[in-house]
């Protein structure tokens, strides 16, 4: 369970499936993941880097990239992967897709998702 805001002119989604993407910061994903692959997922590498050690530790399974751009930003990729399902607010399990946000979405770690629907 991780704590979120909803982000109502947040467009971020996949190109492939259409699926909306929730971005996250990579700390909550520690129990989902080998300690290899979160150290991979928090490291400073690119996301490109990232994902070829995570296929290098046979641990990509999953994992994608999306093109997103920010208002410091133009254009770039954000490291995403397919969970089982999402629920958000207690409304039942849906498909989604999850980014892990290359900066921390919030000062004293309060905030750990962003959520797009």
């Amino acid at each position: 369970s991780i704590t979120g805001i909803r982000d109502t002119g947040n467009r971020l989604r996949d190109p492939i499936t259409g699926r909306s993407v929730m971005v996250v910061n990579g700390e909550v994903l520690d129990p989902l993941f080998s300690q290899k692959a979160i150290e991979v997922l928090l490291s400073d590498e690119s996301p490109d880097k990232k994902l070829e050690s995570l296929q290098s530790m046979h641990e990509a399974v999953g994992f994608t990239m999306v093109p997103y751009h920010t208002v410091g930003n133009n254009s770039g990729l954000m490291l995403c992967f397919y969970p089982d399902w999402i629920e958000i607010d207690e409304r039942g399990k849906k498909k989604g897709i999850i980014g892990i946000s290359p900066t921390p979405l919030s000062k004293d770690g309060s905030l750990q998702a962003i959520v797009n629907e």
